[in-house]
């Protein structure tokens, strides 16, 4: 039988008597903690219910409109904590008469670590920004993780399925 006592000290039964074993150093083993996420690539299947081409346009005041198009979007979980994703993304601007002009483009691979709680599986970006933030929220329903973003144009909801 072994109790654990004083941190920098573990109280065991040892035959003969009893005796403390000081230790010098600790080490943690990560380990998956609920079977909620199956780990693997998930990838991006549709965003508002709308599968590939992911593309989302919202109308200006000018009569023009912005477009949002993901190219990729994948996420990797692996050994209980960690976490790669890979995306790439463009914006541009169809005109009211109809050009079209590219205002953006982008792409990263970035690193991290996650963690689930009760439903949800949290995501922690190492030392780099997603959406304007390190950590994100994904809710994992039907097999899928599940992102939703309150924009003033409306909800925007990302679905990732494990391939």
């Amino acid at each position: 039988m072994v109790q654990i006592g004083d941190p920098a000290r573990i109280v065991g039964d040892v035959p003969g008597g009893s005796g403390l074993v000081p230790l010098a150093r600790y080490m943690f083993r990560r380990t998956s903690t609920t079977p909620l996420l199956s780990e693997g690539t998930y990838t991006l299947t549709a965003i508002n219910d709308r599968p590939s081409p992911f593309t989302q346009e919202f109308p200006r005041s000018d009569g023009s409109r912005s477009v949002y198009q993901v190219l990729y979007d994948s996420i990797t979980f692996a050994d209980g904590a960690f976490v790669r994703r890979r995306h790439a993304d463009r914006g541009f601007v169809i005109s009211a008469m109809g050009d079209t002009g590219l205002r953006s483009s982008s792409s990263f691979g970035t690193g991290g670590s996650y963690r689930t709680r009760g439903d949800s599986v949290l995501i922690h970006h190492y030392g780099f920004q997603v959406s304007g933030t390190t950590t994100q929220r994904f809710a994992m329903e039907q097999q899928q993780l599940v992102r939703r973003v309150a924009l003033t144009s409306g909800p925007w909801v990302e679905r990732y399925t494990r391939r």
